[in-house]
């Protein structure tokens, strides 16, 4: 790339300018002196998201100290100035009334009102070639201790279209995101309503109304949870099933030689497959057909019950049924549930969801850390048990919730993908914006 040619290439015939022409403001902010409480925040890495601006994640500043700050305006563009996997995450500052300044790991661009609507910089930036162009031109130091160099942000190329066009623009992708936040608030609605729902029904029931409570208590702090009289509260090591093991957790590091670990062949699920309620076919490593057969014991099966217990700890998901040949490493258990006794998808969201399971889970922490689950740990995590009647109804009305939360999903990521296509036809030219946007 040139030095005149712009980070985005323009099938319009719009002006090249450097950045530095089309703002009045391009500073990195300062330390703040942090306090317990004030009406002035300090904005920091946190607070850029990829998302969004969030203010909550800013901290309190000393109002005594404002010499010298960095105080951003609605429509400016905070730029993440340091720091191996934030640097270069920007967004548009919306913000109007609160008080803020800005700390010394955020760069602030005002753009020059006449030339410039701080939207359209910041969907340069957050671009893949704005990102590619950030990398390979305006990041300076060493891999912990990276710096956006603003100089080099200064001389950035970019093809601007009049401020009108570029407003046009802005109104079509925000009716876009718009839509998004719609959808976002509505699916963290049903994420609630799930979790709620579960904790009532595997206490109540569905028929709470009908059956007297019992003297069955489910224990996991104060206050403790009365069930209804027909159930029992079972520990997870008797509602496994048959197979030899029920309860596993696989091979791994130096269970494995180096030669057995291969490119292709069968996978070993790990962490990074267990999502909340969620199993991700991203799979990295594997082992050979024929080390695979050594540690049969190992495989998985569809609908068995995983929890990570190292890392990132405590998370769970159900085995989906077109799995095929995997075996599970060892920083995952895996429990096959008796299913005539206890209903796997109830145990995994119980795991992820439950104040008496997450309260089970956290007794190996240590030192305000939870290192790892230990297998007594899961062994004599102790589930309410209705009859398996009962488990079905419970399982059908969560599993409701469930669909309205995956259709949800579902055009999120269609609303985005166009979203990316449409952004890309707009900051080229390729497409013009109407003059009536938002039509």
């Amino acid at each position: 790339m040139s030095d005149r040619e712009p980070v985005i290439r323009a099938e319009a015939d719009w002006p090249v300018r450097p950045l530095g022409e089309l703002v009045t403001v391009l500073r990195r902010g300062t330390a703040p002196v942090y306090v317990d409480d004030s009406g002035v925040k300090a904005i920091g890495q946190r607070c850029v998201t990829d998302a969004d601006f969030d203010g909550s994640r800013s901290r309190p500043h000393s109002a005594k100290a404002m010499s010298n700050v960095v105080v951003p305006q609605a429509g400016d563009v905070l730029v993440n100035s340091t720091g191996t996997g934030t640097i270069g995450r920007s967004v548009t500052f919306r913000e109007d009334g609160a008080r803020y300044i800005v700390d010394g790991h955020v760069t602030v661009a005002r753009p020059r009102e006449k030339d410039l609507i701080g939207r359209w910089l910041n969907d340069v930036l957050r671009s893949p070639q704005g990102q590619r162009y950030l990398e390979a031109r305006c990041y300076a130091g060493s891999t912990n201790q990276i710096e956006l160099s603003s100089l080099a942000l200064a001389a950035m190329p970019v093809a601007v279209p009049s401020v009108d066009e570029q407003r046009r623009v802005a109104e079509v992708l925000d009716t876009l995101d718009d839509q998004i936040r719609l959808i976002k608030s509505t699916t963290s609605k049903l994420r609630a309503t799930l979790v709620g729902l579960l904790s009532q029904l595997m206490t109540r029931g569905v028929r709470s109304g009908l059956a007297p409570l019992g003297d069955v208590v489910l224990e996991f702090g104060e206050p403790s949870i009365r069930l209804p009289e027909r159930w029992t509260v079972e520990p997870i090591e008797r509602l496994l099933g048959s197979a030899d093991p029920a309860m596993r957790s696989g091979p791994f590091g130096s269970a494995l030689l180096k030669h057995e670990l291969v490119e292709s062949g069968v996978p070993l699920l790990g962490i990074d497959n267990v999502q909340v309620d969620r199993f991700v076919f991203d799979f990295q490593r594997f082992v050979t057909p024929a080390k695979a057969a050594e540690l049969s014991r190992y495989r998985v099966r569809p609908a068995d019950v995983m929890i990570t217990i190292m890392g990132t700890v405590g998370r769970s998901c159900l085995v989906p049924e077109d799995i095929g040949f995997a075996l599970s490493s060892k920083h995952v258990w895996t429990l096959t549930l008796d299913e005539n006794r206890y209903r796997p998808y109830l145990a995994s969201l119980q795991l992820n969801h439950a104040p008496w399971a997450r309260a089970h889970l956290r007794r190996d922490e240590q030192g305000g850390i939870m290192s790892a689950i230990r297998s007594d740990t899961l062994k004599t995590l102790m589930l309410p048990t209705p009859p398996i009647d009962e488990q079905l109804e419970i399982e059908a009305i969560l599993k409701t919730v469930e669909s309205k939360i995956s259709s949800q999903e579902k055009a999120l990521k269609k609303l985005r993908a166009m979203k990316i296509g449409l952004t890309d036809d707009l900051l080229t030219g390729r497409v013009r914006a109407p003059a009536k946007a938002a039509s």
